[in-house]
Formats: C-alpha cells, structure tokens, sequence
C-alpha cells in the first residue's frame, strides 16, 4: 500500500481517496477506519459494569465456551460480539487472526517460538503464552514478513 499526501490550499476540510484496482477487505477496512474518525473502542463487561477498551489496550481476543472474550493488561472482560465481526471492526494492521477462535495485537506479542510440529508459540505481554494453528502460520508470516 502507498500513502500519499498533497497540500491543497482550495480544500475546506481533508479529502480522502482510495485508488485500487478492486474493492477489497482491506479497502473497505480502510473506509471503515477512515469514517469512524479513530481507533475502535470494545465495550467489555466485567464484575465491575461496562468498559471502553481501546484497541491498542487489548493483547488478545478469544473464544472459549461459546463466549468471546478480550484479555488487556488490565483484566480478562466478556465481549458481546462475534469474534468475526472484531476482526473486521478493528485495525487488521494491529491485529492478526492466529487461530479459529483467537485474535492477537501485533504490538503485545514479545517472542515467536517455532516448533517442529508446525506451529508457532507466542509469547504475549503479560506472560500469557498462546499458539497459532498451522492453518494460520503463513498468515501470521506474511503480517510480519517473514
């Protein structure tokens, strides 16, 4: 993707235009973000009422019992949305699908161990250990390049 920006002294307020060759995922997240005004904010409950969390706050999403859950360095919180509509709310640069049932923020990983099985153990901010399936690894190598 290239970003470009030109000055225009006519303009009233910005202008933003995307240029594909198609309408993508990407290109329709890219609207998405750009109509919100902003990072997306989760509400999560948990035994003290609702809380706003901040994308950039949340270390993993995941399903576990029919339920979603977000993990942040604050808690553990119970998300009222499908796992697949977060993924498609928040900022797929930030957040990497890793398994069926889990989502993680790219900034919160702290190691990537490879096994001879195939897949990947990552080492999350806050101790939590998680693993990506095989099926995502070559998803997880191409948001990392590696």
């Amino acid at each position: 993707m290239t970003i470009e920006f030109r000055r225009n002294e006519a303009l009233g307020e910005p202008r933003v235009i995307i240029e594909a060759a198609e309408e993508t995922d990407e290109v329709r997240r890219l609207v998405r973000l750009l109509q919100s005004g902003g990072p997306a904010v989760v509400n999560g409950y948990s035994e003290r009422g609702v809380e706003r969390i901040p994308e950039d706050g949340i270390v993993r999403i995941y399903g576990e019992r029919q339920k979603v859950y977000a993990e942040t360095q604050a808690g553990r919180f119970l998300l009222r949305e499908r796992l697949y509509e977060l993924e498609a709310r928040l900022n797929p640069a930030l957040f990497v699908r890793i398994s069926n049932s889990e989502i993680v923020n790219s900034r919160h990983i702290l190691r990537l161990d490879a096994s001879l099985t195939g897949t990947i153990c990552l080492h999350m901010a806050g101790g939590t250990k998680t693993y990506a399936s095989r099926r995502y690894v070559p998803v997880l190598r191409r948001h990392f390049g590696l």
